[in-house]
Parts: C-alpha cells; sequence; structure tokens
C-alpha cells in the first residue's frame, strides 16, 4: 500500500494557483439561498407559558382532584446474571443473612440498575413478583431468559395520595393549559387582526408575552431547529411557505399540527452565489493539496506498475518505497470473506492470468499495487475464467 509517506510532498500551492482552481470548481463552493426570517408560533402550549396560575386556584384544583392523585409505590430494581456456582453461593448467602452487596462483590460481579419502576412497569411478571414482595434490602434469586439472576430491591418509595408540593408543578401547567386553550381561538383572531393593520411581529409578541425567533432559513429548513419541539410534518410546510414568500409582503399565518399556527416576516433575502478566495482559501487549499497528493501516489503506482512490467519482484519494489508487502489469504472475485480484500481489489486481482500484476484504488481509499502469487480452480462446470481464486 502507498500513501502520503511515500512521495515527496507536493509544494504549497501559490496565490494564483488557488485562483485557477477555485475558478474551475467553482460549483463546490457557492453558497446556498438563505431567508431571514422572524417567526411568532401560537399554541396552547406556548400560550400556556405566557400564564400565571395563583396558589389560590392551585390548591383548589388539588383539593377537588386529589382522589385521583394517588401514585403507585416504585422501587428500584438491580440484578445480576448467575452462573450455577453463583446460584449456590448466592442461596447459601441469602439463608446466612449476607448482604447483596457482599456477595455481589465476592462473586467479582456488577449488578445492572434497572431503574425505579411501579409494578405495572414491568413486563416480566417473575421479576415483578419477585420485587414487590422483598423489603427494602432484602434479594432473592429467580429465573431468568438467560438462566437464574438475583434481584435486589434498594430502595422503595411509597405510593398513596401525592401531597400537594410534589404536584404542585403539574396542576399549575395543567390549569395554565385549560385557561390558554379557552382563549386560543381569540388570541389567533387578535393576531390576525394585527397582522391585517401591518402591525410587527415584534409588537405583536410583546402584547401578548410570546416568544420571538429569528433565523437565515435555507431550503432544507434545518435552521428551524430554533423553533422548540417543532413537529417533524410542520418543518416542510414552514419551510416551504418561508421560499414561497415575497420579501416584504404580508404573510399568512402557517397552520401547525396540534391546533397551532406560526406567523412569520421575511426580513431579507441571501441568494446563492459564488463564495471568494478569500471566503474558503483554506478550504481550497485542502482540496487542491489532496488532489495534488492523490496524483503523486497514483503517478508513484504506475511507476511501480511499470517495474513490474519491467521484471522487477514485488518484495523489492516495496523495500524501494520503505513498505513491507502483505500476502493475502486466498480470495475469490468477490473479495476475502474477512474484509481485508474487497470487491474492488478483488476485481483487479481477477483480470488477469496467474502472472498478473498490477494497481487500483480500494473502496476505502488505499492505493494498493499487487503480484498474483497463486491461483488455484474452482471446480465445476463454470468458464475457467470465472471460476478461480487467487
Amino acid at each position: 500500500m502507498l500513501n502520503e509517506t511515500n512521495i515527496e510532498t507536493p509544494a504549497e500551492p501559490t496565490e494564483s494557483e488557488l485562483a485557477a482552481y477555485l475558478a474551475e470548481h467553482q460549483a463546490e463552493f457557492r453558497t446556498v439561498e438563505t431567508r431571514n426570517v422572524q417567526m411568532l408560533r401560537l399554541s396552547a402550549a406556548e400560550l400556556a407559558t405566557t400564564k400565571t396560575v395563583s396558589e389560590d386556584a392551585i390548591t383548589a384544583e388539588y383539593e377537588r382532584s386529589r382522589a385521583n392523585l394517588t401514585r403507585p409505590e416504585r422501587r428500584t430494581i438491580e440484578q445480576v446474571v448467575l452462573t450455577e456456582e453463583q446460584v449456590a453461593a448466592f442461596e447459601a448467602g441469602q439463608a446466612a443473612g449476607t448482604p447483596f452487596e457482599t456477595l455481589v462483590a465476592e462473586a467479582g460481579l456488577t449488578a445492572t440498575d434497572l431503574g425505579t419502576l411501579a409494578q405495572a412497569d414491568i413486563n416480566d411478571t417473575n421479576l415483578a413478583a419477585a420485587a414487590f414482595g422483598l423489603d427494602q434490602g432484602g434479594f432473592a434469586v429467580i429465573e431468568g431468559v438467560a438462566g437464574k439472576r438475583a434481584v435486589q430491591v434498594s430502595a422503595i418509595e411509597a405510593g398513596g395520595v401525592a401531597e400537594l408540593a410534589d404536584v404542585r408543578d403539574e396542576i399549575a401547567e395543567r390549569l395554565a393549559l385549560a385557561e390558554a386553550r379557552n382563549e386560543l381561538a381569540d388570541i389567533q383572531d387578535q393576531i390576525e387582526e394585527l397582522r391585517a393593520a401591518f402591525r410587527p411581529l415584534t409588537e405583536i409578541a410583546e402584547r401578548f408575552g410570546l416568544d420571538l425567533y429569528e433565523a437565515d432559513v435555507s431550503a432544507s429548513g434545518a435552521q428551524l431547529d430554533v423553533l422548540p419541539n417543532l413537529a417533524a410534518e410542520d418543518r416542510p410546510r414552514v419551510t416551504q411557505a418561508i421560499f414561497a414568500a415575497t420579501e416584504g409582503g404580508l404573510t399568512p399565518a402557517v397552520p401547525l399540527a396540534g391546533n397551532g399556527n406560526l406567523w412569520f416576516d421575511l426580513k431579507a433575502i441571501a441568494p446563492a452565489r459564488d463564495q471568494t478566495l478569500d471566503e474558503v482559501r483554506d478550504d481550497v487549499i485542502a482540496a487542491l493539496s489532496s488532489e495534488r497528493t492523490n496524483n503523486a501516489i497514483l503517478a508513484a503506482q504506475a511507476e511501480a506498475v511499470a517495474r513490474l512490467d519491467a521484471g522487477a519482484a514485488l518484495a523489492d519494489l516495496a523495500m524501494s518505497y520503505n513498505v513491507f508487502p502483505q500476502i493475502s489469504a486466498p480470495f475469490t472475485r468477490f473479495g476475502s470473506d474477512d474484509g481485508t480484500i474487497d470487491s474492488a481489489v478483488a476485481s483487479a486481482a481477477f483480470a488477469g492470468g496467474e502472472n498478473h500484476h498490477g494497481s487500483t484504488v480500494s473502496q476505502s481509499g488505499e492505493f494498493i499495487v499487487f503480484a498474483v502469487t497463486d491461483l488455484t480452480p474452482a471446480e465445476g462446470s463454470l468458464e475457467p475464467a470465472a471460476n478461480a481464486s487467487v
């Protein structure tokens, strides 16, 4: 295999050479059109963030719904899979009252934390029954898919009716969302009226306490990530609307999944254009240097093949490049089973007979010079040329 260490390092490109390369490859160095937009999104969830729910309302809702605020008991579960010998040790340790952690350490095992789960969260009936039949700190040896395992309950969270402090934020969010849903249609109408009056989105966002988002959006729509939790199906819809808009024109609302709307103002258009050398100098230097390096390695390959044509031995040839020749295992025309010889190399090797030699570039980009050292015809009715391994 030849690489950049086997050639003379190409000279650094001059300014005129960089300019010439850029002119020849200008299509590879262009910007894409982007459109600068301000965006305002209205949804029940967005509107809910502007609501302040009083403590009295939260307390009243808690009292009203506390019967439905029960929480199941949850247990933190750990397990280790055991061999037959380890099963005996754990069962003996259990009978002797040895802690789970001690038995795990003595066996050289690491326990897997399954998480803190309610019984309904556990699909494995054996595990659920064992875990919820143990005291905190207790463990049991049970059957598993891969053999027996030891299961421990390291912590227990009691169930029952949740305290107000535990569900305060949840109740506040629920009340804010309910209030927002009741107001959503009215706020949408007000925003449409303000839009029809050509009021800027900055003013509308401030009036309703909504967030204003800004982005330079390309045709891919990737920059719409600035909108938190934008649904996947909304991204192409919003992008298409932005690229169909006229700068300075009044744009209609874009309907969003979940009964929401998005309004935007197209502030500026940056058309696609050729990039200048100053903008992409480093990329052009890298591309031109890589091209020169590859060309120099290809020239070294051609020189090596010419020397093989003249009768040079591959081993001697390799030494002249300060590399070691590698002997492959036998492979078919499709390559080797272990992947060290891919189809590109195999195809080049099978292009000639038992004294064939040549060069190729592998699928992973390695520059290879090769010589066939052995050929084993396969048995069967195929033509000899299609029925051999090298």
